[in-house]
């Protein structure tokens, strides 16, 4: 069994190595069996051989008779007749010997071809087997390995596009928060712009400033909505579409490996009937020997022609057996091939199972966090809209504030309070502007305050222009 190890390599997912040397240990028991038959009829032969050259030597050796007592005329006679008796005998003998000689090498050559042909068959059968076997083993791990790529090239894929969706909501989140802050600074500017004019502008700047910022939100809000939307869309397209790829790839691959398998049974099968009719016709062909022998010889050879026609048969029989055993190692072959072509479906429907999942699940996570980032930007637009609210009422009661203001100078020719100066108001529209970044508003202030801050503003000298003012 030693020579035979090097015929099946111990690989994974290959033959079981007692199975093969089980196998390979009965075929060559049968061969083996099938020697000793043909040796057992050689000796059969050699002992028939043997037991008619005894004869013979007995029918030499015998003594002559004598015939001197009958006469000269009847003693030629006989010898006459022992002498043709004995050329007809020597004959006979002849005769036996060649049939003897003819059997033993029709036995010999059909013993050569009965082995040569099962060696032939042995050989036939352990290599396509083998072939059988790397062909399946290398087409299913093929199959695993690009199964196993194609899915690890999805997961990369899910993973790369779940990061880009990432990176472009939080480019866009920034782009939003930077063009809010963008907006502020110019509503701020707005803001103390129409300060120093509020006088005659306050009203339908307050309201042109309340339907923009409504307007703004409304479509900053719409359009946070319509991107998220369009961005979950596309990411479950592509993920359908690169499952559905995935997919077909692996029936592509199975139907590939299922094709070449019934490629290699069909030449299996050809291969098989060829054998067969070769032995076939073989086997007419020395059945038309042995008839014509068996008509031409004698009775005498006729126990050896029926002992090279049981040996022909034994033959036969034996080239069938081995026939048998090699279309069990074809039907083993094939089962094990559809084993593993199963195993190979098997691993490559489980890969991409949980490449399926893995998509799912990131979708979701990005999902997901989008629409965190839609409820935050919500959130600072509802924190937006609460600083426009708080703006618009102090605004307000800037306006009342400066409305009461109004009335100062009146009640200075009265004889009431000085007018305030330039100064102070300037500080209040510095106020109202720095108030837009406060969360919360503070009141207006009271008639008592607002004498204080006149009376405190008599002894403080105005401050300096702002830049802004210039521009304004």
């Amino acid at each position: 069994m030693s020579d035979e190890q090097s015929l099946f390599p111990i690989v994974m997912r290959g033959y079981d190595r007692g199975l093969v040397e089980s196998r390979i240990s009965s075929l060559e028991k049968a061969l083996d069996e099938a020697r000793r038959d043909v040796d057992t009829l050689d000796g059969r032969v050699q002992q028939l051989s043997s037991e008619l050259g005894d004869a013979q030597r007995q029918v030499k050796e015998s003594d002559r008779p004598s015939y001197s007592g009958l006469g000269s005329r009847i003693e030629q006679l006989l010898r006459t007749a022992e002498e043709q008796s004995s050329d007809i005998l020597a004959q006979a003998n002849q005769q036996a010997a060649d049939v003897m000689a003819r059997a033993n090498l029709a036995a010999g050559q059909i013993r050569g071809r009965a082995d040569s042909e099962a060696a032939e068959l042995l050989a036939d059968a352990r290599r396509e087997s083998e072939e059988v076997r790397s062909s399946a083993a290398a087409e299913g791990e093929t199959t695993i390995v690009n199964a196993q790529a194609r899915a690890e090239e999805l997961v990369g894929s899910a993973e790369r596009e779940a990061a880009r969706i990432q990176s472009a909501l939080a480019t866009e989140t920034q782009d939003r928060r930077t063009t809010l802050e963008n907006e502020l600074a110019q509503k701020k500017a707005v803001v103390e712009r129409e300060t120093t004019e509020l006088r005659v502008t306050t009203e339908n700047d307050a309201a042109a400033l309340r339907a923009q910022v409504a307007e703004e939100t409304a479509a900053l809000r719409e359009a946070a909505e319509r991107d998220t939307t369009d961005l979950r869309e596309r990411t479950r397209v592509e993920v359908e579409r690169q499952l559905a790829e995935a997919k077909r790839q692996g029936a592509e691959a199975a139907a590939a490996v299922t094709t070449e398998m019934e490629a290699l049974r069909e030449q299996a099968r050809v291969a098989l009937a060829e054998s067969e009719l070769a032995v076939a016709a073989r086997r007419e062909e020395v059945e038309r020997e042995v008839t014509e022998r068996h008509a031409a010889s004698q009775a005498e050879t006729l126990a050896l022609v029926s002992a090279a026609e049981a040996q022909a048969a034994e033959a036969e029989e034996r080239v069938s057996t081995a026939l048998e055993q090699a279309e069990k190692v074809r039907r083993d072959s094939d089962d094990y091939a559809k084993d593993l072509l199963a195993t190979a479906r098997q691993n490559a429907d489980r890969i991409l199972a949980d490449a399926r999942t893995f998509a799912e699940q990131t979708v979701a996570d990005a999902t997901l966090e989008a629409e965190q980032q839609r409820l935050a930007a919500t959130r600072q637009l509802q924190d937006l809209s609460r600083q426009h609210e708080s703006v618009t009422t102090y605004l307000d009661e800037l306006r009342t504030l400066l409305a009461d203001r109004v009335d100062v100078p009146a009640r200075s020719s009265a004889g009431l309070t000085p007018p305030a100066p330039s100064g102070t108001r300037a500080q209040q529209a510095r106020a109202a502007a720095t108030q837009v970044d406060a969360p919360d508003v503070p009141p207006a202030p009271e008639a008592d305050d607002l004498d204080a801050t006149v009376e405190l503003d008599k002894v403080t000298p105005p401050p300096a222009p702002r830049e802004e003012k210039s521009h304004a």
